[in-house]
């Protein structure tokens, strides 16, 4: 039982380290894809999680035989790389510019909805579902 908390005590800064590293990427990562810019976050996953993070856990954990510690110090080594870079991708976004293609993908977007709507006007009172649950035209209701 000692041994359990013992090893516990000695996981359990990383572990929280880790997820704290993995809380300001997850930050970062929805403002870029608010911003609708998913390659960063991708990219950034894909470096710093399975370039740097997976190789450096092996590592450390087999062939430095640290064990599950050093799987954990190899995996929050990539969790920092991955929540670097996107902080990077955060921090060099040009705001003004990311607001007006925003705005403008809103309006393009509000105007395929009003589109849209008009279709389903002119269509809807010519389909109607029939007491069985499949659809039936305004021909076939007439009848």
């Amino acid at each position: 039982m000692q041994a359990v908390l013992h090893r516990f005590e000695e996981l359990m800064p990383l572990v929280g380290g880790s997820y704290l590293m993995m809380a300001f990427f997850y930050s970062a990562g929805g403002s870029m894809n608010g911003q609708g810019r998913p390659l960063p976050l991708a990219l950034s996953f894909l470096i710093g999680a399975w370039i740097v993070g997976v190789p450096l856990a092996y590592v450390l954990s087999h062939t430095a035989q640290l064990g599950i510690l050093g799987l954990w110090l190899g995996m929050g080594g990539g969790y920092l790389v991955t929540m670097t870079i996107m902080t990077i991708f955060v921090a060099k976004t040009k705001w003004l510019v990311v607001t007006e293609q925003v705005v403008k993908k809103q309006a393009a977007a509000a105007q395929n909805s009003e589109y849209e709507e008009e279709i389903v006007e002119e269509i809807e009172p010519a389909i109607h579902v029939s007491t069985s649950g499949g659809l039936a035209s305004q021909d076939a209701l007439a009848a």
